[in-house]
């Protein structure tokens, strides 16, 4: 199974997330082995976006990749229970923690924290979302929504409580770690509670159906003051306005803290070295060897002219280095074709689990493949006009990761894999033209009317995904001005 969600992460830069799963014999899922992402980007002419002004260099640091394992799938409901299978997991992990504590309990005290706090940001995010959804599905069925926003505030306090019982049980040592992700998780709390409030005061419910929300916001923030956590800030002034800055510091720190349990680990180097090297070697033999043949004969022939023989010499050795890096040259252009730019090894806890293979050229039109024109939907003026050809960057990635070192190396069964890719938008901006031209017209009534109108850019994204035999293609449509991103939609 593949999917993908998509969303202007800010001005300067898109975020996509596509997830693959995969089903074994017993319609059970299991982690995947083997999938691929390769994406096409028309760039118009007039972008001056090209093999010799954007090398790969600047694209491998314009996008920012993650791989990383799909959260296991707890609702709010099954974490408010007292034998939930996270907390269970994560409770026995604490009650191993006897001194003296040894590497590998801490490590696994560690990562079933951070699994819990992050089972429950997806558990309350989801809820959230589903309360909002089965809204907007019956707007007038109000026992229905009071009923809803009542479990999740009990829900959500039931599993903060259970987790709050654990910490009489872990040793002052591994306190920290224990507070970092009980913040995290009333961050996440406040957040989701928050968002549903303003979104049904908006829609003018009475405050009596509100109430739960109203009432859980409270207690998190009495929480947040108890604890010495930091919380928003609404008094207003240059010390409130400081101390939300660092709020938001905070909780980007504290969710690469407990996301980081699910990011597979790499180690990056270039494909195909020990082959390129080989291969250069060659290259450096058959130049040595086509000099020598050159200079043997004058050698016998020219042996009582030294200085004949010096220049025939200078010239075999000259055209030996001119005959290496032809032929590096030459073998760099066909390992090209057979390897990718990059290699990162995946690693599961220091456990070499696969490898991800990255790499980036601009190709000709006449290189992509049909079904990928066919889904950038060219109009008949591009087509009719020499003028508006683009040019097209081709970036492809292969993931493998070995399944069975995932499932023995953690106590959950993980259902698949995300990919998280984020564009930066910046050296693509730089030839736009401002952000605004104006639109003259004649009214009826003879004045001239001037329009400020957007300059817009459009580039399309053209996705190719494949996982367990599934092929499937998307187009997106990314709108730029030379300010900032507008719009990204899938045609």
């Amino acid at each position: 199974m593949i999917g993908i969600t998509y969303k202007i992460h800010d001005r300067f830069s898109i975020e996509f997330k596509v997830w693959f799963t995969s089903r074994d014999k017993n319609d059970e899922e299991v982690p995947l082995s083997d999938f691929a992402i390769n994406t096409w980007m028309f760039f118009p002419n007039s972008l001056d976006i090209n093999g010799s002004t954007y090398d790969k260099t600047q694209f491998h640091r314009d996008i920012k990749s993650n791989v990383r394992l799909i959260t296991p799938d707890f609702s709010l409901r099954d974490l408010a229970r007292y034998d939930a299978d996270p907390y269970v997991k994560l409770r026995d992990a604490v009650a191993h923690l006897t001194e003296p504590i040894s590497k590998e309990e801490e490590a696994e005290y560690r990562f079933q924290l951070k699994l819990f706090a992050a089972i429950f940001k997806s558990a309350v995010r989801d809820e959230a979302n589903a309360i909002i959804s089965s809204f907007a599905e019956y707007p007038d069925n109000m026992s229905l929504l009071s009923q809803q926003l009542q479990h999740y505030a009990e829900d959500s306090q039931s599993a903060l409580s259970h987790f709050a019982e654990l910490r009489r049980s872990i040793p002052e040592s591994q306190l920290p770690p224990y507070t970092y992700a009980d913040e995290f998780m009333d961050n996440i709390l406040e957040i989701h509670t928050a968002r549903m409030a303003e979104y049904f005061e908006q829609q003018q419910l009475s405050y009596n159906v509100r109430e739960p929300l109203v009432r859980l916001a409270k207690q998190l923030r009495k929480n947040d003051f108890d604890k010495g956590y930091l919380h928003v800030e609404t008094d207003g002034g240059p010390e409130a306005d400081e101390r939300n800055q660092q709020l938001v510091d905070r909780h980007s720190m504290l969710k690469k803290f407990v996301e980081g349990a699910l990011y597979l680990k790499v180690d990056t180097h270039k494909d195909g070295r020990k082959v390129e090297q080989f291969w250069f070697g060659v290259a450096a033999g058959l130049a040595m060897i086509l000099s020598t043949l050159i200079a043997l004969p004058f050698q016998r022939y020219w042996a009582g002219y030294p200085a004949l023989l010096f220049a025939a010499l200078v010239i075999a050795y000259g055209f030996k280095d001119r005959m290496k890096e032809w032929l590096r040259v030459l073998f760099a252009n066909q390992l090209r074709n057979r390897y990718f730019d990059s290699k990162s090894v995946v690693k599961i806890k220091e456990t070499p689990a696969g490898w991800i293979k990255e790499s980036v050229d601009f190709v000709d039109e006449n290189k992509v493949p049909a079904q990928v024109m066919k889904s950038r939907r060219r109009n008949p003026v591009e087509n009719a006009n020499p003028m508006l050809d683009e040019q097209i960057l081709f970036y492809r990635k292969r993931v493998r990761v070995d399944a069975d070192i995932l499932n023995s190396q953690y106590s959950y069964r993980f259902s698949g894999i995300n990919d998280i890719m984020r564009f930066h938008w910046i050296h693509f901006m730089q030839k736009m033209v401002g952000p605004e031209v104006d639109l003259s017209t004649v009214t009826e009534d003879g004045t001239v009317c001037r329009i400020p109108t957007e300059r817009v850019y459009t580039i399309y994204i053209v996705m190719q995904l494949q996982c367990e035999g599934q092929l499937e293609y998307r187009c997106f449509e990314v709108a730029s001005t030379a300010e900032g991103i507008k719009s990204v939609t899938q045609r």
